[in-house]
């Protein structure tokens, strides 16, 4: 049965959520480096997890406008679907950031060494949005 793959895309590290069989849920899966070859990282759980559909957070500024991280998102995007034919749905994610250190901090878990945990749980957060949003409309 098929699942949705949720992404946290960055710079330095892409997080990596994936929802249920019965795309209510998300969890986190893993944090991918951001460097040649991670495309093929995520086309292989893409295989693995019998995705075809992936949630991209879409990172807005503030004001709604595209910026420069929308550009790298696309291209990321287009790249996805090129190698993998996905159903690519881009989910605005302003905020997601705050709300999962603010998160983190309320619960007292700590990040320590593992700077993708905060990453992982971006693309939670993300595609629990997206699952929530689709089981209601």
């Amino acid at each position: 049965m098929a699942r949705i793959l949720g992404i946290d895309y960055g710079r330095v590290r892409i997080g990596v959520a994936i929802s249920d069989v019965s795309e209510t849920i998300a969890g986190p899966l893993v944090t991918v480096k951001n460097r040649n070859g991670c495309l093929d990282e995520i086309l292989q759980l893409c295989r693995d997890n019998d995705v075809q559909t992936i949630v991209m957070g879409y990172p807005r500024n503030m004001n709604g406008t595209e910026g420069e991280n929308c550009h790298m998102v696309n291209e990321f995007a287009d790249r996805l679907v090129q190698a993998g034919g996905f159903n690519i749905i881009r989910w605005d994610e302003r905020l997601s950031s705050v709300a999962i250190h603010s998160m983190l901090a309320e619960t007292g878990a700590r990040v320590g060494k593992d700077k993708g945990k905060v990453d992982r749980m971006a693309a939670v957060y993300i595609l629990q949005g997206y699952l929530d949003y689709a089981k209601n409309h």
